[in-house]
């Protein structure tokens, strides 16, 4: 127990980090199986968030794309699409996508 006492920040940060990672394992893994399965598509880019960065990091845009599926339902991606090219609201971009899961769409 005072182990614990003695450590919490440490075990905390470290669960953060590891969480992070798993996250990101996840994110990676989801991509693969787009690129080799997802069904290919029109999209319109729907939102785009800027991060404009900081002196070690270059800007980044989070794209968000609104589509149709294969039935012909339109859906949104909701995990944003990281990009360095900047996209605007109403760009027509092709796009695949995994039929069941529209949380990410891979803009091709």
């Amino acid at each position: 127990m005072e182990f614990l006492k003695d450590n919490i920040m440490l075990i905390l940060v470290g669960s953060v980090v590891v969480g992070f990672i798993i996250r990101f394992v996840l994110i990676a893994m989801k991509v693969s199986k787009i690129k080799k399965e997802g069904l290919e598509t029109e999209g319109v880019v729907s939102r785009v968030e800027y991060d404009p960065g900081d002196e070690n990091n270059r800007s980044n845009y989070y794209i968000y794309v609104k589509f149709r599926d294969e039935q012909g339902v339109e859906h949104e991606s909701t995990g944003g699409i990281y990009s360095t090219r900047e996209y605007n609201e109403g760009d027509k971009v092709r796009i695949k996508y995994l039929p069941g899961d529209y949380e990410f769409v891979k803009i091709l």
